[in-house]
């Protein structure tokens, strides 16, 4: 992402470029969790709920052409986070077996709130109401609507760029005391 270097993405086709102007996010945290851990070994019930601000995030647009460009840029608004994460683990010592006493599972499932404001001058692009230096309005047509009697305003917030709603992970971990494992 920061270094100018362009590549081709093997899948889409499209040509990703790094932008050495992009600076670092800056993140401010929050979070809480409880758990619950029902025998000596690593059984546990987990409970987390977090919020997050991230100033200037990084995010990426793609350029349309004959071939797609997608480029990386530093969003001047605040990106909020929030959200809440459940987590599960159990040890296999149940099952009396000397291979599997070593192994427990684990799963975790989260949902995340992220919303990003799109700058003002982007709302007003894509509403067609971007005003230009000679005092001309940028007459674009992207918010048209039949039922709303002609355009309506661009929304003021969408989902922060790649970041997903819903995350749910499961893992399979194996402890040995002896070798320090986990």
């Amino acid at each position: 992402e920061f270094t100018y270097v362009t590549n081709q993405d093997p899948i889409t086709l499209n040509y990703v470029s790094g932008n050495p102007t992009l600076e670092t996010s800056d993140v401010t945290s929050y979070d809480a969790r409880v758990e619950y851990h029902f025998s000596e070994g690593t059984d546990l019930i987990a409970l987390s709920v977090f919020q997050k601000r991230v100033d200037d995030p990084i995010e990426k647009t793609i350029l349309a052409g004959k071939v797609d460009t997608e480029i990386f840029f530093n969003n001047p608004n605040s990106a909020s986070l929030k959200g809440i994460e459940l987590e599960a683990r159990k040890d296999l010592v149940f099952l009396k077996n000397k291979f599997l006493k070593s192994f427990s599972l684990g799963c975790n499932l989260t949902y995340i709130d992220a919303k990003v404001r799109i700058p003002e001058t982007m709302r007003n692009l894509l509403s067609g109401t971007l005003e230009l230096s000679n005092g001309g309005v940028l007459q674009g047509d992207y918010f048209l609507s039949k039922d709303a009697g002609g355009r309506i305003p661009a929304p003021e917030e969408r989902q922060l760029f790649s970041q997903p709603e819903w995350i749910a992970n499961f893992d399979v971990t194996y402890y040995h005391a002896t070798f320090g494992t986990r």
